[in-house]
């Protein structure tokens, strides 16, 4: 597992429109040891409106660090975990749009 920051930019999750979310790339996993790029083989972006129990999933490349999601309305949740090479994952982390 990975320790990963989000960066957070608006503390509420209501939007309307396109969303933009922002993370930055883990260097450390959560057990204090270091992590390099070249062991990081991408994320997982997971968002729910917040009364839905369904999250819609997206992979993304390690060189992604931006993401958006086009036409939401309402209030959301939005989370995202790291995967290394072994395709372990980190927890989930929490990002608020941008």
């Amino acid at each position: 597992c990975h320790r990963m920051a989000a960066r957070r930019t608006r503390p509420a999750a209501s939007n309307a429109g396109d969303v933009t979310l922002i993370w930055l790339t883990p260097i450390q996993r959560a057990n204090g040891s270091s992590l390099s790029m070249g062991e990081l083989s991408g994320f997982e972006l997971r968002y729910k409106r917040q009364t839905d129990t369904d999250y819609t999933y997206v992979e993304l490349s390690k060189l992604t660090l931006l993401y958006i999601i086009p036409n939401l309305s309402g209030d959301y949740q939005f989370e995202i975990a790291a995967i290394d090479t072994n395709n372990l994952y980190s927890d989930f982390k929490s990002l608020s749009p941008q």
